[in-house]
């Protein structure tokens, strides 16, 4: 009930006494209020429930209000209270693009007949970019004219596939220009084999048309041989057990010449995973094809006469400022005794001396210098036999401008050719003992019993008065000095030997054999801290290592001093001469004579290390040193 009433009569306090009114009966408007709460509880339950941006829009004001999804699409963050009251301008945040058509939206012909419309258009938004926004509303309120003047409806969100539909229409003209003008071949084939498009490429590559493509298949033009595996590697896509293939072929050119090709196939499927198409990557690998055919003749060619070199022929990297190898010829095995990985898993230890290894390892450092290596190395194989080599290698830059980064070169096997020169250096020094014996005991002792022959016939002549007494004098002076002419050549032609007190006297006879009063000061120095056990041809080496060494000082040097020192350590023997001449050029060890390349010579047939330089207090110091056997 709804009651309305007013008082009329009051005691004297002011109480009221009596009431005069009337009643309504409003049960069916409290049941319509009842209801309408109900579906506007409901409304927005659903509202919230969807977050559905609503909004509210007077076409005379240009104004629009929103509930608080729609300011959050917007990207403004308020609260819903202050949504409630925010009042936006509509067609001042319109893309100017979209500001004409939407004008028009409530017109009849944007609207049904019931005023609802749907329309997508751009939106300032609080970052002050656009966005995309799909509006679905209707017209609740005209003028009588039937002009909207107030529409309501909600906002969807629909920038995400507004953008994703422009990346896709911008990717599919990419694709289109990268397929039509893509600087290999490219396809879309039919389950069957048929071409369904061919860009300018591959057909450059082929000699065909596309529409002469067009007309046919794959399988037309592919090279029978290679026809098999290519559909085995469709079906395999096909049946979903392989996702793309690669693989080398062959197509017949329109010509008729083969045309190689490398092939990387995919399959693209529909919606529902039924195949559609396969897309083709086709180059050309003809010209690869024929230098790999050229490359593989020459390796073969190469790996044949490197197989042939007595010895063996090696490749290597430089790493750190050193070659290592990568790759050796079959002949290594037979020099070593053991392939290129068991040689590195034993390490240069096992096959060199300590100073063969320094003579690597400094001829190594050369060539990452940039220098040429020429050396001759001994070495011990796998199964306990000495044998030489004579190596020779380059560094190689492998690009304009860089560094050494590889190494080839050649180690030739000269164990036969050392064995041949220790030979006819033994047969040698045989002879040349055997001749210094013969003139030493033999000539020497027959000029020997001419001298004392002459001298008793001049003591004789001499008692008699004769006149040839004089003569006689001087066919015995003569046959004296020609007996110490012989003792020399003999001394020359055999000074090692054990008779004449070895390598330590035939030392010390050479240097006394220098005495001159008016020339340098020749000193011997002998240190004997063991026993030398050097043998033949070793000894006889070092002894004319020392002598062109002397030699040289005494012509070249111009020195006042000459010491020559012979250092026998248990390990070790040292050879040094040292003088206070004029001493060596920067270039002089470089720009070496005959007698330099034969101490040399000699060094490296014995395995020594020699070095002449500079000396520390002018002059020139020379040293050898090699070591002593086990």
């Amino acid at each position: 009930m709804h009651e309305r009433g007013k008082v009329t009569a009051r005691d004297g306090s002011g109480v009221a006494q009596r009431f005069v009114g009337v009643c309504f009966v409003i049960d069916e408007q409290k049941k319509m209020e009842a209801a309408l709460r109900t579906a506007e509880d409901r409304y927005q339950l659903a509202v919230d429930a969807a977050r559905l941006p609503v909004w509210e829009y007077d076409v005379d004001g240009d104004t629009v209000i929103g509930n608080l999804y729609w300011h959050q699409v917007l990207g403004h963050d308020v609260t819903e209270a202050e949504a409630a009251r925010r009042v936006e301008t509509w067609r001042s945040n319109i893309h100017p693009d979209d500001v004409g058509r939407l004008s028009q939206v409530f017109s009849g012909d944007a609207a049904d007949a019931t005023g609802f419309f749907e329309s997508e258009f751009r939106i300032r938004a609080a970052t002050g970019e656009y966005k995309w926004l799909l509006d679905r509303g209707r017209v609740v309120e005209r003028a009588p004219d039937g002009a909207p003047r107030r529409v309501m409806g909600i906002s969807l969100d629909i920038d995400a596939r507004k953008r994703m539909e422009t990346v896709l229409r911008e990717s599919e003209q990419r694709f289109r220009g990268a397929f039509e003008f893509a600087a290999i071949g490219m396809a879309l084939v039919a389950p069957d084999g048929r071409w369904l498009r061919v860009n300018r490429a591959l057909c450059g590559i082929v000699g065909y048309t596309a529409e002469e493509l067009l007309t046919t298949t794959f399988q037309a033009i592919s090279h029978p041989d290679d026809l098999h595996a290519d559909m085995e590697y469709m079906r395999q896509l096909l049946d979903g057990s392989r996702s793309h293939y690669d693989m080398e072929k062959r197509y017949f050119h329109k010509d008729g010449h083969i045309v190689w090709i490398l092939l990387s196939v995919s399959l693209v499927r529909d919606d529902a995973g039924q195949p559609m198409y396969f897309v083709g990557q086709i180059q050309d690998i003809t010209a690869r094809k024929h230098a790999e055919s050229q490359l593989v003749d020459s390796e073969f060619r190469y790996r044949t006469i490197a197989n042939l070199v007595p010895g063996f022929v090696f490749e290597g990297v430089v790493r750190d400022g050193h070659p290592q190898p990568t790759w050796v010829s079959s002949g290594f095995e037979r020099v070593y005794g053991c392939n290129l990985d068991r040689f590195i898993e034993l390490g240069a230890k096992s096959f060199y001396d300590e100073a063969t290894r320094a003579r690597i390892l400094a001829g190594a450092s050369t060539i990452a210098q940039g220098s040429d290596l020429n050396i001759d190395v001994s070495l011990w194989s796998t199964d306990g036999v000495q044998r030489w080599l004579r190596v020779v290698a380059r560094g190689v830059r492998t690009g304009p401008g860089a560094v050494i980064d590889r190494v080839l070169g050649v180690a030739q096997d000269i164990t036969e050719q050392k064995r041949l020169e220790w030979a006819v250096g033994e047969a040698t020094y045989q002879e040349q003992q055997r001749l210094g014996k013969e003139i030493h005991d033999g000539l020497g002792q027959e000029l020997m019993e001419v001298a004392l022959l002459a001298r008793g016939l001049a003591a004789s002549a001499r008692k008699g008065h004769q006149p040839n007494a004089d003569e006689l004098d001087r066919l015995s002076v003569l046959a004296s000095r020609t007996i110490s002419t012989c003792h020399a050549i003999a001394q020359g032609l055999a000074p090692l030997s054990e008779a004449h007190g070895g390598l330590v006297q035939a030392l010390h006879d050479m240097v006394d054999r220098q005495y001159d009063p008016s020339g340098p000061a020749v000193r011997f120095n002998a240190i004997e801290d063991a026993p030398i056990r050097l043998q033949w041809p070793s000894t006889d080496h070092l002894f004319r290592i020392a002598q062109e060494g002397l030699t040289n000082a005494l012509k070249h040097a111009g020195a006042q001093s000459i010491n020559v020192t012979l250092d026998v350590q248990p390990d070790t023997v040292r050879l040094e001469i040292s003088d206070d001449g004029v001493g060596l050029s920067p270039h002089a060890a470089e720009s070496a004579g005959l007698g330099l390349k034969i101490m040399r010579y000699r060094a490296a047939m014995i395995d020594a290390h020699l070095s002449i330089a500079p000396g520390e207090n002018g002059g020139t110091l020379l040293i050898c040193e090699c070591r002593q056997p086990a």
